[in-house]
């Protein structure tokens, strides 16, 4: 009997265990350049001690990833064509970075997700 209730109360601490803290939350928002939707980039929520980081896909300016609660640091990349020649060693345009590293690899940006709903919209503009 007593084992039991052992049993019973390990498989409660468990699942309380998977339902508090560390578990991943939705994260989704849009993300436009100089009132334009990025049409395709990358966003990454990383971890302030530098442990850990979450990427995910922008496309036509939304992005939805799974990440777990806390404060990020936050980058945004995205390329774009620089002509509409293409380069026969590359196979395709040459591309270049136009979103400045002030939002990405010196990025001030972050976010805090929380246990509950999670929507980070980021309207970055060019400096006058």
């Amino acid at each position: 009997m007593k084992r039991r209730y052992w049993t019973l109360g390990l498989m409660v601490l468990v699942l309380l265990g998977g339902c508090i803290g560390g578990k991943e939350r939705k994260v989704s928002g849009t993300v436009t350049w100089n009132d334009e939707p990025i049409k395709e980039g990358h966003i990454n929520f990383i971890e302030l001690d530098g442990n850990g980081a979450i990427s995910g896909k922008i496309v036509n300016g939304k992005y939805e990833v799974m990440c777990l609660p806390g404060t990020k640091r936050v980058e945004i990349y995205a390329t774009r064509a620089t002509t509409d020649k293409i380069d026969p060693a590359m196979g395709m345009a040459p591309r270049e970075m136009y979103i400045p590293e002030r939002f990405n690899a010196r990025t001030q940006l972050t976010s805090e997700v929380s246990t509950s709903e999670n929507r980070f919209d980021f309207h970055l503009k060019e400096e006058p």
